[in-house]
């Protein structure tokens, strides 16, 4: 994660990080979750499917409030949170 600094027994943000999050690092999270999704559903662990399920939802309703900028049309690299 290129925002954070680890140290091999912890992790913190890196000094500019504490308020925006990035756009890239979080697609390919629902993209990997997306993937765990349905090597669960092969497995037959639907309480799994259901809890990862429920973080993609999340992760949908607030992609759009949070990375895309109307007034210009576009979507941001980086955000403020």
């Amino acid at each position: 994660l290129p925002w954070f600094a680890a140290n091999g027994s912890a992790m913190n943000l890196l000094n500019g990080w504490e308020t925006k999050v990035p756009g890239l690092d979080n697609g390919q999270l629902i993209w990997s979750i997306k993937i765990l999704i349905e090597t669960l559903k092969t497995k037959k662990l639907s309480s799994l499917v259901d809890k990862y399920q429920q973080r993609i939802e999340l992760m949908t309703q607030t992609s759009i409030p949070v990375f895309y900028e109307a007034e210009r049309g576009g979507i941001r690299c980086e955000s403020g949170i």
